[in-house]
């Protein structure tokens, strides 16, 4: 198999690597993700019995070689 002509391939964090191997990945803003896990955890710990929630991290996708034929 060859990449991207038989498969597309894309990784998630955008970690300094993948920019050199062309590796497509989904490039997530991380201090806002710490943030808010942290955040969301210290939550948790002072009240055990809060609701789930659900936050949106606004990223990038950063199309490399091994997406694009």
């Amino acid at each position: 198999m060859s990449v991207p002509g038989d498969v597309a391939v894309a990784g998630f964090d955008d970690v300094e690597e993948s920019r050199y191997v062309g590796l497509t990945s989904v490039a997530p803003d991380l201090g806002l993700l710490a943030r808010e896990a942290v955040r969301l955890l210290v939550r948790r710990v002072e009240d055990p019995a809060v609701a789930p929630a659900q936050v949106v991290v606004p990223f990038r996708l950063r199309v490399r070689a091994s997406t694009v034929g």
